[in-house]
């Protein structure tokens, strides 16, 4: 794709062999900025699972899933996801999930 159609070329941006008008990109949203708020975290660069909870290690009110999107072009699923991912969650908690044992406490393999 080489044409730019009607658009002048200083609106068009070049994605490997694609031209992209520039209106259609995300509008200098920076979503690693997003992710990596140090007003937010105390060290966004690291995994550490402890930004997601409180004190006194309840879940905080963060619940922002960046994978999801924001504004218009929000995925309308998200909240289906969201619970069925509780559902499956919650239902494997109730189970202990482990290696099928003998009469003796031994491990039986299938």
């Amino acid at each position: 794709m080489t044409s730019t159609g009607n658009i002048p070329s200083e609106r068009v941006a070049s994605l490997r062999q694609y031209l992209v008008p520039l209106h259609l990109c995300s509008r200098g949203v920076d979503c690693r900025a997003m992710t990596h708020d140090e007003k937010v975290h105390k060290d966004p660069h690291n995994f550490q699972p402890e930004h997601f909870l409180n004190e006194d290690g309840k879940p905080n009110d963060d619940d922002r899933v960046s994978a999801y999107g924001f504004g218009r072009r929000f995925c309308v699923g998200e909240y289906v996801t969201s619970s069925t991912m509780w559902v499956i969650a919650s239902t494997l908690a109730c189970f202990n999930i482990g290696k099928v044992k003998d009469d003796y406490g031994r491990s039986r393999v299938r």
